[in-house]
This record gives C-alpha cells, sequence and structure tokens, in this order.
C-alpha cells in the first residue's frame, strides 16, 4: 500500500506513465491478434526488404500471421481423443529468366546455358508446374508434385518464342512468361527508338496452345524507364504529382487495358519487383489470384491459405551456369 501523504509529484508522474504504456501494450496485443491472418511471414519479408533496399516508404504491414496449428482452443476439453487435421505445406521455388539470346548480356541466358538448367533440373527430380497449378493447389484443388519448381520469363521477348521455347517443348517443361502487354508484338517505343522485340499475340497464343505456356501479366504499360519521359513511373509505384484517388485509377486502368488488349490475366510479376499494399489489393480485386516478385526468399505454399499466393518470391537465374543455379534453390 502507498502512503498517500509521502506521495511526491514525481511518484504521480511515474504512476501516469505506467499506466499509460500497460494500455498501450494491451492494445498493441489486441490489434496484432485482430490483424494476424491477413499478410503470410514471408509477404511481411518481402515488405521489409524492398523498403531497406529501394528506401521506399510502404504502408505499415500487418503483424506476422499466427500459427493456427498450434492455437489453444476456445472449446471445453474433450474426453474422446481426436486426430489432429495436418496442414498440407510445400516449399516452391521460382526461377526468373529474361532474355534467351546469346547476347551475353546481365539479363539474358544463352540457349545452350537455359537447356542445361531445365535438364540439371529434372536430374535433380524437380517437376515443373504452372501457375494455375499453384493457384488450384493452395484452394484445395489438384495435386503439386514433392520437388514443384516454377519456370519464369519477364518482358514477353520474341527470343523466348524463338529459343527458350523449343526447349521447353523438348522437356516438356512448363513455364510461365510474364509480358508487358503494350510491347506485345513491338519492336520501338511511341516516340520511335528502339527496344528489343517482343513476341506477337499470334506467337503468343501457340504458345498457350502448347499446353505448356502461360502467358501473364507484367502490367501494361508500368514498365518503364528514363526514356519514356521526364517523369516516369517505377514499376506499380506512384507517380509524385498523383493523389491516392488518381493512383488506384491508374492501377485499374491498366489491368482494364491489358484484359482488352491482351488476354485476361491471373498472375502477374511486378516490374522491377516494385509494388505498394494498394497495388496488391487493386490487382487481386480484379482478378489476379496470385503475385510474384523479384527477391529470392523461401516460399511455402499453404493448403486452403490464399495469403502464401501474395508476392511469391523468385531467383534470377539469368547469366547462371546449371550448378550456381542448383545450389541457389530452397530445400
Amino acid at each position: 500500500m502507498f502512503n498517500e501523504e509521502k506521495l511526491t509529484k514525481l511518484d504521480i508522474y511515474v504512476l501516469i506513465v505506467a499506466l499509460f504504456l500497460a494500455v498501450a501494450v494491451v492494445f498493441d496485443c489486441l490489434n496484432i491478434y485482430m490483424n494476424r491472418e491477413l499478410i503470410p511471414t514471408q509477404t511481411e519479408m518481402a515488405f521489409r526488404m524492398i523498403a531497406e533496399d529501394n528506401n521506399i516508404a510502404q504502408e505499415e504491414t500487418p503483424a506476422e500471421e499466427g500459427d493456427t496449428t498450434d492455437a489453444p482452443s476456445s472449446e471445453a476439453p474433450s474426453s474422446e481423443v481426436k486426430e489432429e487435421k495436418k496442414t498440407e505445406k510445400i516449399c516452391l521455388n521460382v526461377l526468373t529468366y529474361h532474355s534467351c539470346d546469346n547476347s551475353g548480356g546481365k539479363y539474358s541466358i544463352s540457349p545452350e546455358a537455359f537447356e542445361q538448367h531445365i535438364s540439371a533440373l529434372i536430374d535433380k527430380g524437380y517437376s515443373f508446374v504452372s501457375t494455375r497449378e499453384i493457384i488450384n493447389w493452395v484452394k484445395g484443388d489438384g495435386v503439386l508434385p514433392e520437388k514443384p519448381i516454377l519456370i519464369t520469363f519477364d518482358d514477353g521477348y520474341t527470343n523466348n518464342y524463338e529459343n527458350a521455347f523449343p526447349i521447353l517443348k523438348k522437356y516438356n517443361a512448363k513455364a510461365t512468361i510474364f509480358a508487358v502487354g503494350g510491347y506485345v508484338g513491338e519492336s520501338t517505343r511511341s516516340d520511335g527508338s528502339e527496344i528489343e522485340p517482343h513476341f506477337t499475340l499470334e506467337q503468343a497464343n501457340e504458345m498457350i496452345n502448347s499446353g505448356l505456356i502461360e502467358v501473364q501479366s507484367h502490367t501494361y504499360a508500368m514498365h518503364q524507364s528514363e526514356a519514356d519521359g521526364e517523369e516516369y513511373r517505377r514499376g506499380v509505384l506512384s507517380l509524385v504529382s498523383e493523389s491516392e484517388e488518381e493512383y488506384v485509377e491508374s492501377l485499374e486502368n491498366d489491368i482494364i487495358h491489358y484484359k482488352s488488349n491482351v488476354l485476361i490475366p491471373y498472375a502477374m510479376s511486378y516490374p522491377e519487383g516494385l509494388y505498394t499494399t494498394i497495388s496488391e489489393r487493386i490487382f487481386f480485386a480484379n482478378g489476379i489470384e496470385i503475385s510474384f516478385f523479384s527477391r529470392p526468399i523461401r516460399n511455402t505454399l499453404v493448403k486452403g491459405n490464399t495469403n502464401c499466393l501474395h508476392l511469391i518470391g523468385r531467383i534470377d537465374c539469368d547469366s547462371m551456369s546449371a550448378e550456381t543455379m542448383l545450389s541457389k534453390l530452397y530445400k
């Protein structure tokens, strides 16, 4: 018991501060509990890595997802012994390539080296899967092999069709090509400056009809550079001059253009690996079911939990030997 006669102003101040801190802790705990299942652990890691690497101020991410398999039950104890339902999880490796040619560029792999990658993966027991198979498995439909691997290409270059596609057909290997919608069939920008040629819609449909290739979104017109003007957009990030309402409208218009001019996508990879919480919300509200970014993290798919379909990490394998590529894979 405190002796009221001996309480000083300092004592009262300390008591008020302690009370305030206790209330704050209780509030934070309640907030963490209410938001624990919004975004998975790998997504929170993704936000932190992008923010640290690019000094981009992102919106605050929700707390880590709780492990519901070990959570205490709110039901009364039962005398009957019930078999616990085991959560199905699987590790997914995703490889990224860009050009498949002999240019020797930073974002290029030679056809010979690419074939060595595919052959080495088969020798190590990996099975090639599609993004649709991944989505379906997470949502409770279909099966995945024990060691699934997803091959992806970004940008949609003509050499993907000319060089990579024949190799994939030779080994009956599936892959997903994330094409920039506005560049499909183009070899120049709107101002006439040259860019690396991109495959046509006819070539895209030929690959899709093979049953091995998916063509999905790398945005319609948000893969920009300094060559696109003084105020160009870095990936899907907002422009300095945009309000939030204008930014949302830009994202919605981009996916509308993709649907109207290319195809209806259900998967996308972010240009430069950059994204925002708003872009995730808008794209998923408009038909996207799975998203990818460009950081090598361990992806854990969880059956029944679609949170794991947000921001799947990828390993950039351009210019790598087959041996180095295999050493980068997560077990």
